[in-house]
C-alpha cells in the first residue's frame, strides 16, 4: 500500500488518507472513439514544484480552468484558476484538502474533499455547504455505518469519523452526485450524497460494499456510475444505487463512459486495471499494465483516451491497449481531463511524500502562459447553517407522519423526530417526515394508523422507525 501522506490530527478525529488512498481522482468526458493523433503534440509542463498536490481539475473551455487539491502539513486547500493568461489562486475558504472539482449549469463549479466538505462556485464567489447534518449520535457504530446518519464533529462524541468526498458530478445546478468514504476501518463506507438545488441528502444504496467510493460519473440524471475499492461498481437509474458485478476485485479509482453502453473504469494499486461497460455487463480489458497503480482516464471526441498513474505514467489507449505518451516526471499523476482542445494531467509526490508535495500540471497540446501564481483572499462567505434546528419556525410543529424540511430534527411535535427514507419513483430522491423509533408494527399503526410499520431506514439494520401508510417504499422494505 505504500507509506502514508503527510498528515494532522483534526478535532474531529479524521486523518489525511494513506498513500493507497491517494490514488483517487478520476475524470468524466464526453463520447470517444479512437483515430489517429498528430504524433508531433507532446506534454508540456505548465506549473512545478507548487506547495500542494493538485488531485483534480476541470475545465469549461481553455480560458476557464479550474484546479484543485491542498497541503495537508499546512492545513490549506488549493483552489487555483487559469484563464488562458493569468493564474490565480484562491485563499481564505476552506482548510480542507479537496479531492474533485466539476461543472454543472452556467458557471457553478463544486469542489469536494476532506471531512464532508463541498464547496460550491456561484455568482464569482466559493461558499461553503453542508452536507452532513451537525451534532453526533452516541454510538460510534451509528456514525460510522449508517449512511442515513450524518454526524460531524462535537465535543461530546469527539470519535465520530467523517467522510472524505473524493469523488462529484452533476446533470444539472439541481442534480449533482458527491461519493465518499474513509479508509479508517471504523469510518464510513458507501458514501452517497445528492445535492437537490437547496440541501445536500443520503443516497440509497441496494447492497452496501462496505467500500469507500472514489469516483462518480454519469450519462444522464438517471444513468450514473460510481466505482471504488475492491473493485465495488455502483448504477443509479433513478432512486436507489444498485450494486454490479464487475468482474474484477481491484480497487477502482475512476470512471468515465461516451455513452450508455460504453462507459470505462480504471484502477490497480501495484498494476493497472481497466474495465469496459458494453451496456449489458462490466468486462476486463486490461491487466497488468503500467509498473504502478492507475488513477484516472479520459478522452475527447474523436480521439484516443488518455490514461494516467503513479510515477508519471501516461498513455494513450488504442483498442483498449495503452501507448506510452512520455511526460518527462515522475510524480504520481493523479487526474487527467481535457478542455475541448487539448488535455491536462495533474498530480504531485503522493508515492514519496518525504520529497514535498511537488504539485504538477501538464498541458498535452498547446502552451500556457508562464505559471506566475497570484493570490486573492475571498471574502468570507458563510456556510449554508446545518444546525439541529435550521428550519424555518423552528422544532414543535408538525405532528407524527407529516413532512419535515430536513433531517435536522426540525418542525417536530416533542417526541418525533425527522427521518429520512427514499420514495422509489419520484424526484427529488428523498422524503423526511417526523416519526419516533418503534419496537414492532402494533405500536406504530396504534399512533400512525392502519399500514403503518416498523421499518428500518437504509440499507444498514441500526434504527427502526414508524413507516406511516402512503408514503411509498423501496425495494426490500420491510413494509411491502
Amino acid at each position: 500500500m505504500g507509506a502514508g501522506m503527510p498528515h494532522r490530527t483534526r478535532p474531529s478525529g479524521s486523518a489525511v488518507h494513506a498513500i493507497a488512498l491517494a490514488a483517487l481522482v478520476a475524470a468524466a468526458a464526453p463520447a470517444c472513439h479512437p483515430k489517429p493523433d498528430p504524433s508531433d503534440v507532446v506534454w508540456a509542463t505548465a506549473c512545478a514544484d507548487l506547495d500542494a498536490f493538485v488531485l483534480s481539475g476541470w475545465a469549461r473551455t481553455p480560458d476557464d480552468v479550474w484546479f484543485v487539491g491542498g497541503n495537508a502539513v499546512a492545513e490549506e486547500a488549493l483552489l487555483l484558476h487559469y484563464d488562458g493568461a493569468r493564474w490565480l489562486r484562491i485563499t481564505g475558504v476552506s482548510d480542507q484538502v479537496l479531492w474533485w472539482v466539476t461543472g454543472v449549469g452556467d458557471g457553478e463549479v463544486w469542489a469536494v474533499g476532506e471531512e464532508g466538505t463541498a464547496l460550491h462556485y456561484k455568482g464569482g464567489l466559493w461558499s461553503k455547504t453542508c452536507t452532513l447534518a451537525t451534532g453526533c449520535t452516541e454510538s460510534l457504530f451509528v456514525c460510522a455505518n449508517d449512511a442515513t446518519v450524518g454526524c460531524t464533529t462535537d465535543e461530546e462524541c469527539p470519535f465520530v469519523i467523517l467522510p472524505t468526498l473524493y469523488g462529484a458530478w452533476g446533470s444539472a445546478p439541481d442534480a449533482v452526485w458527491a461519493v465518499g468514504g474513509s479508509n479508517n476501518p471504523a469510518g464510513p463506507k458507501d458514501v452517497f450524497r445528492f445535492w437537490n438545488g437547496e440541501q445536500w441528502i443520503p443516497g440509497a444504496v441496494d447492497v452496501p460494499s462496505g467500500q469507500t467510493i472514489f469516483k462518480v460519473w454519469g450519462n444522464a440524471a438517471d444513468d450514473v456510475w460510481a466505482v471504488g475499492g475492491g473493485g465495488a461498481i455502483f448504477h443509479f437509474t433513478g432512486s436507489t444505487w444498485h450494486a454490479t458485478p464487475s468482474s474484477t476485485d481491484a480497487d477502482l479509482f475512476s470512471v468515465w463512459g461516451a455513452a450508455a453502453d460504453d462507459v470505462w473504469a480504471i484502477g490497480g494499486i501495484s498494476s493497472g486495471t481497466l474495465l469496459h461497460y458494453d451496456g449489458a455487463a462490466w468486462s476486463v480489458v486490461q491487466e497488468g499494465f503500467s509498473t504502478g497503480g492507475m488513477i484516472s482516464v479520459w478522452c475527447s471526441p474523436g480521439t484516443s483516451p488518455i490514461v494516467t498513474g503513479y510515477y508519471g505514467y501516461a498513455a494513450r489507449l488504442r483498442g483498449g491497449v495503452p501507448e506510452l505518451l512520455p511526460t518527462g516526471v515522475d510524480q504520481a499523476l493523479h487526474a487527467t481531463f481535457g478542455d475541448g482542445t487539448g488535455s491536462w494531467a495533474v498530480g504531485g509526490n503522493l508515492s514519496n511524500p518525504a520529497a514535498g508535495p511537488g504539485g504538477v500540471i501538464l498541458r498535452f497540446g498547446l502552451e500556457t502562459a508562464p505559471c506566475a501564481i497570484e493570490e486573492y483572499e475571498q471574502p468570507l462567505v458563510p456556510a449554508v447553517d446545518c444546525g439541529t434546528n435550521s428550519c424555518p419556525g423552528g422544532g414543535g410543529t408538525i405532528g407524527p407522519g407529516l413532512a419535515c424540511n430536513s433531517g435536522n430534527d426540525c418542525e417536530c411535535a416533542d417526541g418525533l423526530e425527522c427521518w429520512y427514507f427514499v420514495i422509489a419513483d419520484a424526484q427529488p430522491l428523498n422524503h423526511f417526515v417526523c416519526t419516533e423509533g418503534c419496537a414492532n408494527d402494533a405500536q406504530c399503526q396504534a399512533v400512525y394508523g392502519a399500514g403503518a410499520c416498523c421499518r428500518v431506514p437504509g440499507p444498514q439494520e441500526v434504527h427502526s422507525f414508524c413507516h406511516s401508510p402512503g408514503f411509498t417504499p423501496i425495494e426490500g422494505d420491510p413494509c411491502m
